[in-house]
């Protein structure tokens, strides 16, 4: 007892931030100190409470949305909130918040946490890029479509000049992601062993859209995919072997 009362303060506080509250009050000495030390830090106890809500999250993600918003009533329960906490807050699994954010009842929040990015003027294949820094894809269709078609609903928004042509230009933006992220497994997958040709890309690609992009920018996102991967986490399942996978996928994506 008297040895821990003589270790300094400083030391403590390290102490109390690394190691979460239910390991500090299985001793009842260590308890004391630190009710006397923090109990009244409410800045050191919000790094705590912060620490505890990653690996929460990390671990599942609904659990660490409740955990901040009700257990430690950290931030507002509402979209805009969840989305702020999800995209400012530094180490979170970008998979879990994809699994999150991609679940049905969670598509408010999902266009919250879209809406907090910047497209403007930017190529939607760039743009594609941008956003899978802040969300993976989820290994799950329907997630995966959900959360492409927020981020093209965003990018349209950015970019009303763009997609013009279509009568619906977010599924225009959505069609357009969803192609390059096939032909990406295609071009860079070495399970592949037949590799899309430019011409068969443009031709799925323009007949599934009916034509209302042009083949020139087809044919732009094609090469860009083709030169420099867009970097994801594997899928389950990878095709093998196949041309015509790609068009079966491309009719069943709507």
């Amino acid at each position: 007892m008297s040895v821990l009362l003589d270790i300094p303060n400083d030391v403590f506080y390290v102490l109390f931030e690394y190691f979460h509250r239910a390991e500090l009050l299985s001793s009842v000495t260590v308890c004391t100190r630190w009710l006397d030390l923090i109990e009244n830090n409410s800045q050191l106890l919000a790094r705590m409470d912060i620490k505890r809500a990653v690996y929460v999250f990390n671990q599942k993600g609904h659990y660490g949305v409740e955990f901040v918003t009700q257990r430690v009533c950290m931030i507002p329960d509402t979209p805009q909130g969840i989305a702020s906490w999800l995209y400012t807050t530094n180490g979170l699994s970008k998979r879990q918040i994809a699994e999150y954010l991609g679940e049905k009842p969670c598509k408010e929040t999902l266009n919250c946490f879209m809406s907090l990015q910047r497209f403007n003027g930017q190529h939607l294949e760039d743009s594609l890029r941008q956003c899978l820094n802040s969300v993976s894809l989820p290994s799950t269709t329907g997630q995966m479509k959900r959360i492409l078609k927020g981020f093209a609903r965003r990018y349209v928004e950015c970019n009303p000049q763009y997609f013009k042509e279509g009568e619906y230009p977010a599924e225009t933006a959505y069609l357009l992601c969803y192609s390059m992220l096939l032909l990406n497994t295609d071009k860079h997958n070495r399970m592949v062993e037949r590799k899309m040709s430019k011409g068969q890309f443009v031709a799925y690609v323009c007949s599934s859209l009916n034509f209302e992009v042009t083949t020139r920018y087809v044919e732009d996102l094609y090469d860009r995919v083709s030169k420099n991967p867009i970097r994801m986490p594997p899928t389950q399942s990878n095709p093998r072997g196949q041309t015509n996978w790609f068009s079966s996928i491309i009719q069943r994506i709507f």
